[in-house]
């Protein structure tokens, strides 16, 4: 069972003495206005008949909340809710780490977004962020079998959002932030990780981390050359450009460059610099060069873009090392076009676009990445567990099929995720992490078995109902199923061209910019529209009285299953670990661009 997180961990090394990427909360940090670095660009235009968001207009968003446990007669609501759901909830009560297996809690991740990394230097209504998170969610389902709740939040203050995120946590099993502007993202996630005691994930720290690691393994092999000895160049200084000179360092890269708008990022200069790039230049530039992108790519065997499109020029690859790599992955433009990096002498090149060879998704890394957290019961996420799945996801394209143009696994390789999992599972377990009594093996078959058949657990029958109690029967209903709500994808991906029209950029990026102009279209294109948030701290629930988040939820799913089953209406249940009013207030108020509607219970 999964035990309270470590407050002296950290996922900065195993032995759990990580100098945290953030300052205080008191330092003085602006914490109320959102950054301006994104990899966005500008000038993006779509067109009003897009296919896109006529399946979201049709469908109303792209997910939606269903129970697992049809109510088809009078005994089995007596077990998805009164009186049967009393005996989960004591049964939490006893143990609250129970809720991890009665519950949807175990297999469900809140993807929190403030959207204030979406449109670059222009910000937007944060419902604009829902499209995204909710193409997330289909991901997470589609190649995990995981459950995960977009929480758009209408706040960018830091310490609102990590109060939110504390709060909501008795409802999920793990956090993945996504979407969030540096440099507050590092202090987000930072203290989200200490004051939380389930795993937070960063998806464009600790994602695109991973799979930019775990392309470079495979293009150095093509191109000869050792992680040790080669020169990189990155551009883009937001946290995903962070992330990943961070994690390049400690896998063994030590000729590392990170460049933004004002050039080459050192300990010296006076200009453009904030905490986040002081840290990393202490740890980058180590020869203190200073100059522009174009001066800092001469010589250069790497170049990694994560910054804007249309920066790098062919003769700026040509000024490289012999057989550079290029990964260009800003979206939609990348900063050098394939075609023009291939001119200039790029011996392989990525971007992180579905129309290219080499497409760069991270969506490649976090479904498998969270199956292991969650199968694991892991309550920090460790260097260990961030090497180990990148050298699996460099490990599902062999060598005998590696070449230029086949770098990475493509999305729909269902291999991808069971091997990410089973990484992150041995990572766990070798660094005590782990705190469920599991194999790495089993979870990998696990992930298999929902990609192939459709459930994460094999079927097996109950005891005939005259044979138990009500208690027994309720409590098994539950563990038998995990909880009895899941997040069901209303379109699923089945094609290239679904996952292309609807979930990866630059198409995904379509509704949030069309919201971003008129918000009305919110309930449209989303599933906000017909979604209602249960919301409660778990202190008068049903005839029990003070039970507490965790031990509330049970009743939660069931109200939400009543919802569905008598209205047609879709709702989540929200359990919060806070009993003071102003602070459920402002959470309320936090999520509420999520919700269509709230409903405050028990």
């Amino acid at each position: 069972m999964a035990q309270a997180k470590s407050r002296t961990s950290g996922a900065g090394t195993d032995e759990g003495n990580r100098a945290p990427l953030t300052p205080p909360l008191s330092k003085g940090l602006d914490t109320t206005t959102p950054g301006t670095t994104s990899a966005a660009g500008n000038g993006f235009e779509y067109a009003v008949d897009d296919e896109g968001l006529d399946y979201r207009r049709r469908y109303r968003g792209l997910i939606g909340v269903a129970s697992k446990v049809p109510i088809r007669d009078r005994s089995v609501l007596s077990l998805v809710y009164t009186p049967g759901v009393a005996e989960a909830c004591l049964a939490i009560k006893e143990d609250p780490l129970r809720s991890y297996d009665l519950t949807c809690r175990g297999n469900t991740v809140a993807i929190m977004t403030d959207g204030s990394d979406i449109f670059g230097r222009e910000s937007g209504p944060p419902e604009a962020a829902i499209p995204l998170a909710e193409a997330k969610s289909v991901i997470f389902k589609t190649f995990a079998g995981i459950d995960a709740f977009p929480i758009c939040l209408s706040t960018h203050d830091v310490g609102e959002i990590v109060e939110t995120g504390v709060s909501i946590s008795p409802t999920f099993g793990a956090i993945c932030l996504d979407d969030i502007s540096s440099p507050r993202a590092f202090t987000i996630a930072d203290n989200l990780d200490k004051a939380a005691d389930i795993p937070v994930f960063s998806n464009q720290h600790h994602g695109t981390a991973i799979l930019v690691l775990g392309a470079l393994y495979n293009a150095l092999k093509i191109t000869g050359k050792e992680l040790g000895e080669v020169s990189v160049v990155l551009s883009g200084a937001g946290i995903a450009g962070i992330g990943v000179a961070r994690l390049l360092t400690r896998a063994g890269v030590k000729n590392l460059v990170v460049c933004d708008r004002a050039g080459a990022i050192h300990r010296y200069r006076p200009e453009r610099m904030n905490w986040a790039k002081a840290y990393v230049a202490k740890e980058t530039n180590l020869d203190q060069r200073t100059g522009s992108l174009a001066t800092m790519l001469k010589g250069a065997d790497v170049f990694i873009g994560l910054s804007t499109g249309d920066i790098v020029t062919e003769e700026m690859i040509r000024d490289m090392a012999a057989n550079p790599i290029v990964f260009a992955l800003a979206v939609p433009n990348p900063e050098i076009q394939p075609e023009a990096a291939r001119a200039g002498g790029a011996r392989v090149v990525a971007t992180g676009r579905s129309d290219f060879p080499n497409v760069m998704d991270v969506s490649l890394v976090f479904p498998g990445f969270f199956r292991g957290l969650l199968d694991s019961g892991a309550r920090n996420i460790r260097l260990r567990m961030m090497l180990g799945a990148a050298r699996a996801l460099a490990g599902m394209v062999p060598d005998n099929e590696l070449h230029a143009d086949n770098i990475v696994p493509r999305i729909f390789d269902f291999r991808v995720a069971p091997a990410i999992a089973a990484a992150v599972v041995r990572a766990a377990i070798d660094t005590g992490e782990a705190s469920r009594e599991v194999s790495a093996e089993d979870v990998a078959a696990k992930t298999r078995r929902y990609v192939y058949e459709g459930r994460l657990q094999p079927a097996r029958s109950s005891v005939r109902k005259e044979d138990r109690s009500l208690r027994e029967e309720a409590i098994d209903l539950r563990e038998r199923h995990g909880g009895i709500l899941e997040i069901r994808s209303k379109i699923p991906i089945r094609d290239h061209h679904i996952l292309n029209t609807l979930y990866v950029p630059p198409k995904a990026l379509v509704p949030s910019h069309v919201i971003r102009d008129d918000p009305s279209t919110v309930t449209e294109l989303t599933a906000k529209g017909n979604l209602v948030a249960i919301v409660t701290d778990g202190s008068a629930v049903l005839g029990l009285g003070d039970i507490g988040p965790q031990a509330a939820l049970p009743v939660m799913e069931g109200k939400a299953v009543l919802f569905q089953t008598l209205a047609g209406v879709e709702a989540f249940p929200i359990c919060l670990a806070s009993r003071d009013p102003d602070e459920i207030v402002r959470i309320v108020t936090a999520i509420a661009p999520s919700f269509g509607g709230i409903n405050l219970e028990d």
